[in-house]
């Protein structure tokens, strides 16, 4: 019974929250190429973050997430510069290849400073279990 008041509880919350943000992204383009950027950069980053799990969860979370994230991130905002591009010229395409360009590049060094962090405290708690 508690579990699932949790679970209802916890999906009113995500609605919601998605609801209030879509209804935020209607009146404001600002917040869709706000979530192309992070969609991005958080694909970029996973990429990296797959060191030390199961090659499931490393084939569907890893490589099938990230791909989908970069590839939807991508298409919409090749597709905000081409339905742009019909009313302002090239230049809504070129800002946003630029921007494409500069989240990915973002996500990369995310992802490397990520996993060095993360190795790190792999190892420290390695040797502190093997010294114990």
């Amino acid at each position: 019974m508690i579990e699932q008041l949790a679970n209802a509880a916890t999906f009113g919350f995500g609605a919601s929250f998605g609801r209030d943000l879509y209804r935020a992204a209607k009146k404001n383009p600002i917040i869709w190429a706000i979530i192309g950027i992070l969609m991005i950069a958080f694909g970029w980053r996973n990429l990296y973050l797959g060191v030390g799990r199961g090659p499931l969860y490393k084939f569907f979370v890893n490589y099938l997430g990230s791909a989908i994230l970069i590839i939807i991130g991508t298409a919409g905002f090749l597709a905000v510069g081409l339905m742009a591009m019909k009313e302002m010229g090239g230049l809504p395409l070129l800002i946003a290849l630029g921007l494409i360009l500069v989240s990915t590049i973002a996500g990369n060094i995310w992802g490397i400073k990520d996993r060095k962090k993360n190795a790190c405290k792999r190892r420290r708690s390695h040797n502190t279990t093997k010294s114990s």
